[in-house]
């Protein structure tokens, strides 16, 4: 072999690379399908051979190149660089979307690896690959290009290897490549024997198994999204079936360069053969030197599984922890501006479930050239601003020495424009203050304007020096202004820094959403059940994020064997009402700050209520306390009135005690006793009466009907007259018969 290093080809003269070694494994600790082994290499050159700092470096056998490398690391030392390079599946460690080659909803496998090569420049050699043609309509950039890469390998029953910029997917249950004996070898160590002789695929509840157990047991990847069918775990047993290898150590033996990653080579002792996997390290000295090691074991290895943030999600997730006993069900789908998640956690003890949906109710966009544009904006204010110059003073011309008229002289402005596309209507704000840049330091002023937190300010590290020159302030000076009012209406949008095409500018608008009637920039939206033995625990809640506060309404249903309770609050900023019922089988208790009772007929029955007040009350013995009453008709057996008693068109029945009412009136009265200063009335049977005046509506024929008079005289009633006389009335049928004078 004839190396050759070629930095942006450009050959370095071998005196030069002073070291060379390669490493390649599969696998770190447990065998498994799937694997993505990416090829490394550590080079070290003398300084006196590099000029400049290689882009790419490729490496070449006797002219033909057998490796294109990208350069992961330079290393400087004290007389040279320390290069270390990899192929291109590091460049697969990238958040890969499906979802922008969809095409009506979907897209097949072989399109979405066609296209992860794509953008990393790799070509696809292996078109025929199982699942190829296998619809997909579900999408999730948490995930890397890599992992993807690796469910298409494990589908496929082997693993994914990248020769000379062109990826492979190789079945790993292959024949031996090449046999190396063991007495051509330094030291050798052999390790475990192992045999696949059984597949399990588990999904939560859903478990696939082919096989037995007379052998190792491999398990799939449970996060492989691309087993979707029962079919599929039993194409890959059958890829996998009866593969044998041996753990295999050596430190130093014959070393065939044709031989990759992950092809099966057998070591012989003249007696027994021992297949293993090709991982190795090895040294370049005009030849390639080292071994092969393989220490791995058949056993699922259990991982905490972490779920992050993410631009787009359409996805489901299962995930078995058996160390805790729990499993975790996941279903999520996340855009620019929703995230919307269901979740369902079980162990033996409890289950709980959860759906939430949060939505940013903004959209942002932003550019280096002073203009953006936007679509589906609702009627609102910009919810943020940032303006700052990138290479030209964001300014008013000023004088200053080196000013002249020109007829390219112009008066720039400082004014945001916002044009609605769908309307024509023209909004526009001028910035508050001139923001500078510092061309040397690149250092600049900032305009920043935040809706939710109310600022409006300009970040200044930037003056004009005496001849007009931009320089540094000694220190950062914040100014605020007042937060101005820009009125935007529903639309698409265009929004322009006048004259300026090269300032940066990012802004956020509020996006039409299903949430915008509530004038927030965020919502989210909660429901959750958990379940023991022993309760059951509904919540369902909604916060709605706004300008200044945020609102949230909670309503939380609990159920146990003995009680049940329920509580609804509404939040606003620290502001918060809440009501609550506890009911148990001895008692309900209701806590709010309005009850209503609404029936055609409503029977409140005890023996013992009591109703209290501030202006009302009723206590256990039936007595009424109140500030005013007013009844169609009352029976009242005792009634005690101490102020003032109007009861028009009605009939008291019974004894009534009027010590302190002046004023007396009623069409009828019926009564034992009566005593009274004024007493006004139509017809009146009384049993006693005593009084200063009988006021009538035509003199003393007005008293109707009497019945029973004076205790002194049956048939006549005593009054005085204007104080002076003591007279008798005798009246019969109602009409005035006789008079007598004092007596």
């Amino acid at each position: 072999m004839s190396l050759e290093v070629f930095f942006d080809d450009v050959q370095i003269d071998e005196q030069y690379y002073t070291g060379l070694t390669n490493n390649n494994e599969l696998f770190s600790e447990s065998f498994k399908l799937g694997a993505t082994p990416c090829n490394t290499y550590t080079l070290v050159v003398a300084k006196d051979g590099v000029t400049t700092q290689p882009t790419s470096i490729v490496l070449k056998d006797s002219g033909v190149a057998f490796s294109n490398l990208e350069i992961d690391n330079i290393e400087e030392k004290d007389y040279e660089y320390v290069y270390t390079l990899t192929d291109k599946m590091v460049d697969l460690e990238f958040r890969y979307d499906a979802s922008e080659i969809f095409v009506n909803g979907s897209t097949t496998l072989y399109n979405i690896v066609m296209d992860i090569c794509t953008k990393v420049g790799l070509t696809l050699g292996t078109v025929n690959f199982r699942g190829y043609d296998k619809a997909i309509n579900w999408y999730d950039n948490t995930r890397t290009a890599r992992e993807y890469i690796s469910y298409v390998a494990e589908l496929n029953g082997g693993f994914a290897r990248i020769e000379n910029s062109t990826l492979y997917f190789i079945k790993q249950n292959t024949a031996s490549q090449s046999t190396i004996s063991i007495d051509d070898c330094e030291d050798f160590s052999i390790g475990e024997y192992h045999k696949i002789t059984k597949v399990v695929y588990e999904l939560g509840t859903l478990k696939y198994e082919y096989g037995d157990e007379t052998g190792n047991t491999l398990y799939l990847n449970p996060e492989n999204v691309f087993i979707t069918a029962e079919s599929e775990v039993e194409d890959i047993y059958n890829d996998i079936k009866d593969f044998e290898f041996y753990s295999f150590a050596t430190s130093n033996c014959p070393i065939d360069y044709d031989i990759k990653v992950g092809d099966v080579i057998t070591f012989d002792d003249g007696t027994n053969e021992y297949p293993t996997i090709a991982q190795y390290d090895l040294e370049y000295y005009g030849g390639w030197y080292g071994g092969y090691n393989l220490e791995v074991n058949t056993e699922r290895q259990e991982e905490t599984q972490i779920i992050g943030d993410a631009d787009k999600i359409r996805d489901i997730k299962v995930i078995v922890d058996r160390q805790n006993g729990t499993i975790s069900q996941v279903v999520t789908e996340v855009d620019e501006q929703n995230t919307k998640i269901s979740q369902t956690q079980q162990t033996v003890n409890e289950l709980n479930s959860k759906i939430q949906d949060i939505a940013d109710i903004t959209t942002y966009q932003e550019s280096i050239y002073g203009s953006l544009s936007f679509t589906g904006i609702n009627q609102s204010e910009p919810i943020e601003i940032t303006v700052h110059p990138t290479t030209t003073n964001i300014s008013y011309l000023y004088p200053r020495d080196d000013l002249y008229p020109s007829d390219t002289l112009y008066m720039p402005n400082r004014i945001i424009r916002f044009t609605n596309t769908d309307t024509s209507v023209i909004t526009e704000y001028e910035l508050p203050d001139d923001l500078l840049i510092e061309q040397n330091s690149g250092t600049y002023d900032e305009f920043y304007l935040g809706y939710d937190q109310g600022i409006c300010q300009v970040t200044k590290r930037c003056k004009y020096n005496s001849d007009g020159s931009v320089g540094l302030l000694t220190n950062e000076v914040i100014n605020t202004y007042t937060y101005p009012q820009i009125l935007l209406t529903d639309g698409d949008y265009t929004v322009e820094l006048l004259g300026y095409n090269n300032a940066f500018m990012g802004v956020r608008l509020m996006a039409q959403n299903i949430y915008t009637t509530q004038f927030a920039t965020k919502a989210e939206l909660t429901s959750e059940i958990n379940q023991t033995a022993e309760s059951i625990t509904s919540t369902v809640s909604a916060t709605y994020e706004r300008k200044d506060d945020a609102q949230t309404n909670y309503s939380q249903l609990q159920q146990t064997a003995t009680e049940i309770s329920s509580v609804v609050s509404t939040k606003v900023g620290n502001n918060e009402i809440i009501s609550k019922i506890n009911q148990s089988s001895e008692a309900v208790t209701i806590n709010a700050n309005k009850i209503s009772l609404s029936g055609k007929t409503i029977n409140l029955t005890s023996d013992n209520i009591a109703i209290q007040s501030t202006n009302f009350s009723v206590d256990k013995n039936g007595n009424l306390t109140c500030n005013n009453m007013t009844a169609n008709n009352a029976t009242f057996n005792n009634c005690e009135i101490k102020n003032t008693c109007t009861v028009p068109a009605s009939t008291v029945t019974g004894t009534l005690a009027t010590s302190n009412i002046p004023n007396l009136s009623a069409n009828k009265i019926t009564s034992g006793t009566i005593n009274a200063s004024v007493l006004n009335g139509v017809d009146a049977t009384f049993g006693y009466l005593d009084c200063t005046w009988i006021n009538s509506d035509t003199g003393y024929s007005a008293f109707g009907n009497l019945g029973v008079g004076s205790q002194y005289n049956p048939e006549y009633i005593i009054v005085q007259h204007e104080g002076q006389y003591w007279r008798r009335l005798k009246f019969v049928g109602g009409i005035l018969v006789d008079v007598q004078s004092s007596w």
